[in-house]
């Protein structure tokens, strides 16, 4: 019997997630490390096999965002699940043909399977400023634009709450952007699970921490930051709020996190009456 099958001959059942992460990245029976998949050869092609211009659009957004960020002069590129490295390889080539992007840069690839580390070495091996790694936390602080193709295709899911989990009281820790919801979680639960940097709106959705201490279980919901309508420009900032404002009306306690700095503020008071208004109890902080 292989591997999957002893655990489900010994478990009866084994979870969603742990099937998958077997599945894909085993090293005797995971499709990522034993099968050539990328290529005219392989089980599929992806867009930056067929064209470059997918890649160039991309990086077109890369430097967009960039602007966007005020240009900083030293920024990380994250590519997650790079396949056999052609995307980046286009993207890099690109960004260095723009003549208005003078930032630096660092390429960190995030890759499980060893079989297409092995892979992405060898095809950007002229490339001297890339780093592959397995904790995202780990990246140097500086601001960090996340990329991705065809990945969640690929990543171990969760099953849906059991009834159990659902039952527990739910806590969303809420507030203005950079207000140190994402700090404060991490701090409760003594891991660094979450992204902090200094950059407003690195949280994009709602996550769910189950917590236990003292004998008691419950979730923790880390959110992204509410800020007032008029200043929400981007489509995925708008979509982020909306999951947020969802979060709250879910919850059964809303920790309100203040920016000590600045003190308790319109928007702050926004959101302390947006709970009181779905009759949530609140915790400021």
């Amino acid at each position: 019997m292989n591997l999957l099958e002893k655990l489900i001959y010994k478990k009866k059942v084994i979870t969603l997630d742990k099937f998958i992460d077997i599945a894909l990245y085993n090293k005797q029976l995971g499709y990522y490390q034993t099968k050539k998949i990328f290529s005219r050869d392989g089980d599929f092609i992806t867009s930056p096999f067929i064209s470059s211009i997918f890649s160039e659009m991309i990086s077109i957004w890369i430097v967009s965002y960039w602007i966007y960020l005020k240009k900083p002069k030293q920024i990380n590129i994250l590519e997650l699940g790079p396949g056999n490295g052609l995307m980046i390889n286009q993207i890099i080539n690109s960004l260095k043909k723009i003549k208005t992007f003078d930032a630096k840069f660092t390429i960190y690839l995030h890759e499980k399977s060893e079989s297409l580390v092995k892979v992405q070495k060898k095809n950007l091996n002229i490339f001297k400023n890339i780093i592959w790694t397995k904790n995202i936390n780990e990246i140097k602080q500086y601001p960090t634009i996340i990329i991705a193709n065809e990945f969640f295709d690929a990543f171990p899911i969760k099953p849906e709450p059991t009834q159990e989990e659902l039952e527990l009281p739910r806590f969303a820790v809420v507030g203005r952007p950079n207000a140190g919801k994402s700090s404060f979680i991490n701090a409760l639960i003594g891991k660094e699970r979450y992204i902090v940097t200094d950059i407003a709106g690195t949280t994009r959705d709602a996550i769910d921490t189950k917590f236990d201490r003292f004998g008691f279980e419950f979730n923790l919901v880390d959110t992204a930051g509410i800020r007032r309508k008029a200043k929400v420009k981007e489509d995925l900032e708008f979509y982020s709020v909306m999951r947020s404002v969802r979060a709250i009306e879910h919850a059964d306690i809303c920790i309100l996190i203040i920016d000590a700095t600045r003190g308790f503020e319109g928007q702050d008071q926004s959101i302390f009456w947006l709970a009181e208004k779905n009759r949530k109890g609140v915790v400021i902080l």
